[in-house]
């Protein structure tokens, strides 16, 4: 009867002291715990060659390591797709660089080939949906590349050369564009250097001033 006393007091002891330990620790630390513990099981039953990891891997054909790898996967979905490139960068690189769908090489063909942006006729030649083309129209407007001209007609700004153009459109959505902002010999500046270009074309095709001939004389005559 003692003994069977003792015993029963010492298991009181004993669940009183796990339930101080417990008490101590919230679920998930709890649950982390055990799962250290099952991992360090089955890293000690591996070390002295045991079975128990192998018979783990293979039960009902791999559906634990399966598991683990879909719950993995699905929960930690965001950090490994910021690993992944987007579908649209990877085809924006098959092609070059694009604004709102379209090649901007060939956008800048067009601009300074017909010198305007006229929405069904951009639509129907770049194959894009009517609003991206109005977006791209309307963007460059606020950044002063197109301007408005005969008939309502939006008209490349003579001032931008193509250069210019090309340093503006670097992104892919034509709301991000930012107005000209280039390096000239006196630092930075926002005007456009159409005009700049044209001067040093016409000053190198100006002839150089004739340099003055030889003036003669006529020698007189020694006797």
């Amino acid at each position: 009867m003692e003994n069977i006393s003792h015993n029963t007091g010492l298991l009181s002891a004993i669940g009183r002291k796990l339930a101080e330990i417990l008490d101590g620790h919230s679920a998930g630390e709890l649950a982390s715990y055990v799962c250290l513990s099952f991992v360090a099981g089955l890293i000690t039953d591996t070390a002295v060659g045991g079975s128990i990891l192998i018979h783990l891997l293979n039960w009902r054909h791999g559906l634990l390591p399966t598991f683990g790898i879909v719950s993995f996967v699905v929960f930690n979905h965001r950090w490994l797709w910021s690993f992944v490139p987007s579908l649209k960068t990877v085809g924006d690189r098959a092609k070059g660089d694009t604004i709102e769908g379209i090649p901007t090489v060939e956008l800048l063909d067009h601009l300074f080939t017909a010198r305007s942006l006229k929405v069904k006729e951009v639509t129907a030649k770049f194959r894009v949906p009517q609003y991206r083309v109005e977006e791209l129209i309307k963007n460059l407007k606020r950044v002063s590349v197109l301007v408005p001209g005969a008939n309502n007609a939006s008209v490349l700004n003579s001032e931008f050369s193509r250069q210019d153009v090309a340093a503006i459109l670097t992104v892919s959505n034509a709301k991000d564009l930012e107005p000209l902002f280039r390096k000239d010999s006196l630092g930075f500046t926002s005007r456009p250097s159409a005009i700049e270009i044209q001067e040093r074309v016409d000053d190198a095709l100006t002839p150089l001033p004739r340099a003055p001939g030889f003036v003669t004389r006529n020698l007189a005559s020694v006797c």
